[in-house]
């Protein structure tokens, strides 16, 4: 995109919000009420008034139209999946004119069912706020939350259409919406902001919440100026319960068994929801709990190569080979207050908790020039916690909303342990592999003595603590006044928001290359199931556990190793983001516009060490002397005086800048079936706290340098986005939707892999670093298509739903190698088709469905020497089958990953293909009971 273009954009949407300002033509009746099925609150519904204003309800099912002319009005409603409803109306400048519509004809519990249960109710619900919406949305309400076998929100959220997910041990972590690296996006719970309890990004990993403690999950793909800015990709909203979305008393309790194929273990999955009113009406309270546990394994293979590019050879370098056995448990929690002192103010106190344990003893042996044997015994804990309160307050036609809201996350890793055992020098031999498939190459024939566990000798054991933690706080408030925008329809809105963030990550390490007496791995023998090769002799992670903190004194340690790993972990950040904006509506009656201009301001401050470690040698033929820093440990021999030392440089980057975000939002009724939208946008991503921190973690592997490195220099990312798209909704059951998107992007974030990288005074193997690239461009297609055959086929086939979603992207950057030749590369962890299929059948009691999803490769990091690592496509099928026996008793059967697919990541070079990982985990079944009341 041109700079002028560019320029023109942002000049015309401040002058159009500037004139957008021009003060309402003051008039004074005001509409409201409430749209419901006889009891249960309709949320999406469509309400327009005299062929022209139009509003949707909120999900407590009201509506209001403010400052509208005195006299007569035609009210109407609809909603997808029931039939169309006016009224007259006579409206007054005296009080509220209250009138609530009821969907459902005669048969109001016929609707209900229809409208809020089953799969047909939770596809009407997203397919109604949708369309419904000012901007591109799409919604999952908390029945589609249930309608797959989803262990957690990450899960849940890619069954929408140009949504997938990146996993973990077999399981959801983070969102990715069209194809696009998760880090882009923004995620928030009932709009404030997630705090992050991971060290090194800003995503937040939605497998930690439970599906079951929330209301809905709203995308957003098109950003107004009442949103953060910083959603390249699209924003998240994750929606709690309120007992005001309720009829009255709700109460839903469920208990399932959860079984892992990997391990063949069954474990408890509970669950327990309730809402009610009091004081007719004037406090609500709503409560959630789950708590979920479950036991699997995961069979992995991972591998390293050597690349000669100029004799074009390439050989297997290292072969890894691990298992891993994991232990998870969540424990979820949402307790809400809503409290109505007056029929014009709604205030609220919203509460979330979630706690995620990660139980993991890994079990390794590594294949190479030295043969190791190793275990890793760690339990990683993830807390999430906010508090939010706040309300709205409606004077006339201007309603204010106000909110304060504080977020914190941690993730403690405490006592970890990492052990290993080498192959003694006099028995180590070559190592054979047979690489008929360098994708997934294997042993061949080796000696006898790798299989000895006698042969294996002590080689290092590292203790660690770790704690990163994150905290959020966050203020805002915004002023929206509706009336006449240059004699049209509309409301005019402004608000200021203000976000402080802080970030810490503190790790302690000790590392011990050494035992007072010798130690053999037959003293710790254990063995492990591993399907995909000869995984040989392992280590009992009990046994070396035990003996660890029994005899701790007599280990020897490593002054400097611990010292680099302990200094280079730690660093602290603070963001403050200011941010203001200010945004105008016009409703033409068949189109609506929407349009404004958001400012954010950043400040950044990162603290951290640069860590190196010199030989003494080193540092007597340093052209320039002795590194930065001060001295934090050494090792050196009296005698000759000779040895090793560890700096660690203390620094700090600041950074500070404002970005200016104009967007547009048109759509376009162009009848009762068919709607059109546009959009553009502006957006940003920030970089990762801890990437754009000076601190750098440096490795000793062998007496091989490898780490990570931070970048004080990195910038964050900016957006121009561009949205086209066309809704038809056939026969009031379903939707077909296509739509066309671009986005160019600058200084796009990428990963770089070094080799032979000479920084902070060492030459490291292999290094990595984050790092800006050159401009980015993404254009994209996207067809979703969801229809109910109930009335349109006669018979149980009316119980049929089928759903289909595609996404095509293409995207391209260029990066530059270090021979300072360029590539053209996708952009990193871009996938360019996104799929998901769906068959179901809901009557007579029988809810069932089938569900496909599929992503195709993506590059996932860039090598600077052309070896570049990809992740291969994947699909999943899943099954669900329900049976109602009673109104509110229902049993559930569901079964995940059912075909047992693999995650297969692979290197790819112009010389060839070989293996980085492959992770097998097996199927995940479910079954058990419901109770809704």
């Amino acid at each position: 995109m041109s700079n002028r273009l560019k320029n023109t954009l942002m000049c015309t949407s401040l002058i159009t919000v500037a004139m957008g300002l021009v003060a309402p033509t003051a008039m004074a009746a005001i509409v409201e009420g409430k749209v419901t099925t006889g009891g249960a609150p309709v949320e999406g519904a469509i309400v327009s008034i005299d062929k022209g204003q139009t509003t949707s309800t909120r999900a407590d099912g009201s509506y209001r139209f403010a400052n509208l002319a005195e006299g007569e009005h035609t009210l109407s409603v609809s909603y997808v999946g029931a039939e169309r409803k006016t009224a007259t109306i006579s409206a007054t400048d005296a009080t509220p004119t209250a009138y609530n519509f009821v969907l459902g004809g005669d048969d109001e519990r016929t609707m209900d069912t229809i409208l809020i249960t089953g799969q047909r109710g939770s596809l009407f619900a997203g397919i109604n706020q949708q369309r419904a919406a000012d901007n591109l949305v799409a919604v999952l309400s908390a029945d589609a939350l249930g309608q797959f076998p989803d262990q957690n929100v990450a899960e849940s959220a890619r069954r929408v259409a140009g949504i997938s997910v990146a996993n973990d041990q077999g399981e959801g972590r983070y969102v990715i919406i069209r194809g696009l690296d998760s880090s882009l996006n923004s995620t928030s719970v009932n709009g404030v902001r997630m705090a992050s309890p991971e060290a090194d990004t800003r995503s937040v990993a939605l497998d930690v919440v439970d599906a079951d403690i929330l209301d809905s999950i709203t995308i957003t793909k098109s950003l107004t100026p009442d949103l953060d800015g910083d959603g390249i990709g699209g924003s998240i909203d994750i929606k709690t319960l309120s007992a005001f979305d309720k009829d009255g008393l709700f109460f839903k309790a469920k208990v399932d068994g959860i079984y892992s194929e990997s391990s063949d273990k069954v474990t408890p999955k509970v669950g327990i929801t309730v809402a009610n009113t009091f004081l007719n009406d004037m406090v609500g309270v709503a409560g959630s709990l789950s708590f979920n546990r479950r036991d699997f394994t995961t069979t992995n293979k991972e591998a390293d190569w050597a690349y000669d590019f100029d004799d074009a050879e390439f050989e297997l370098e290292e072969l890894e080979m691990r298992k891993y056995e994991v232990v998870r448990e969540r424990l979820s929690g949402a307790l809400n207050f809503d409290f109505r002192p007056t029929a014009n103010t709604d205030l609220y106190l919203r509460t979330l908790y979630n706690s995620f344990n990660d139980n993991e003893i890994r079990t390794r042996t590594t294949y190479r020039e030295k043969l190791d044997r190793d275990i890793k015994i760690r339990e990683e804990t993830q807390d999430l916690w906010s508090v939010q309160i706040g309300g709205e307050t409606r004077i006339d036609a201007i309603t204010i909303d106000y909110q304060a809201a504080y977020s914190h996350a941690e993730e403690e890793e405490p006592d970890r342990i990492d052990g290993a055992f080498r192959l003694a020098k006099d028995n180590r031999t070559s190592v054979d592999f047979d690489l008929s498939d360098p994708s997934l190459p294997t042993l061949a024939d080796t000696n006898a003595d790798f299989f000895n566990a006698a042969l294996f000798e002590f080689d290092e054991l590292e203790y660690l603590n770790g704690l990163t933690e994150e905290d959020e706080f966050a203020a805002k408030i915004d002023i929206k006044r509706d009336g006449n925008v240059f004699g049209t329809s509309g409301f005019v809105k402004g608000g200021l928001k203000l976000r402080l963030r802080e970030k810490s990550n503190d790790v302690a390490s000790i590392i011990y290359d050494g035992h007072e007496n010798d130690l053999i791995l037959s003293n710790f023998l254990s063995g492990v199931e591993y399907s995909l090769d000869n995984i040989g002799p392992t280590v009992d992670y009990g046994a070396l556990s035990s003996f660890y903190f029994g005899n701790t004194s007599d280990f020897e340690v490593n002054s400097v190793d611990s010292a680099i790993a302990s200094f280079a972990s730690d660093y602290k950040a603070t963001e403050n983001i200011y941010a203001g904006y200010l945004m105008s509506q016009m409703d033409f009656g068949t189109a609506l516009v929407t349009y404004g201009a958001r400012v954010e301001a950043t400040d950044y401050t990162g603290k951290g060490y640069i860590t190196t470690a010199y030989a003494t040698e080193d540092l007597a033929n340093a052209a320039d002397g002795a590194p930065n820093g001060v001295i934090v440990a050494s090792d050196v021999d009296v005698d000759d005086n000779e040895g090793t030392f560890a700096y660690a440089d203390y620094q700090t980057a600041r950074h500070s800048y404002v970005d200016f975000l104009p967007s547009l939002n048109a759509k376009f009724d162009i009848n009762e079936n068919l709607v059109a939208r546009g959009a553009y946008y502006a957006s940003i991503a920030r970089p990762s706290l801890k990437h754009a921190s000076p601190s750098s973690e440096v490795e000793l592997d062998g007496g091989d340098y490898e780490g990570t490195i931070g970048n004080p220099d990195l910038d964050r990312q900016q957006a121009h986005n561009f949205d086209v798209g066309i809704e038809f909704y056939p026969s009031n059951s379903g939707v077909l939707s296509l739509g066309f998107f671009m986005k160019d992007i600058e200084k796009p974030i990428a990963e770089i892999t070094y080799s032979d990288y000479a920084a902070l005074g060492v030459v490291f193997k292999e290094a990595s670093q984050f790092v800006n690239l050159e401009d980015a461009n993404v254009t994209g297609l996207e067809f979703n298509y969801q229809q109910s055959f109930d009335g349109i086929l006669p018979g149980v086939w009316g119980g049929l739903i089928v759903g289909a979603n595609y996404t095509l992207l293409n995207s391209q950057t260029t990066y530059t190698n270090e021979d300072g030749t360029t590539r053209s590369i996708p952009l990193p962890k871009t996938s360019d088709n996104i799929g998901n299929v769906m068959f179901g059948f809901d009557k007579y009691g029988l809810d069932l469905r089938a569900a496909l999803t599929y992503r195709s490769e993506y590059l996932d990091e860039i090598g600077s020497n052309g070896r570049d690592r990809y992740f291969k496509d994947r699909y999943q099928v899943d099954l669900t089958a329900k049976y109602a026996l009673t109104d509110s008793l229902q049993m559930v059967g569901e079964i995940s990953n059912v075909t047992d697919e693999s995650e297969h990541a692979v290197f790819k070079t112009q010389l060839g293909t070989g293996l980085s990982q492959y992770d097998e985990y097996g199927y995940t079944a479910k079954f058990g009971v419901r109770y809704t009341y």
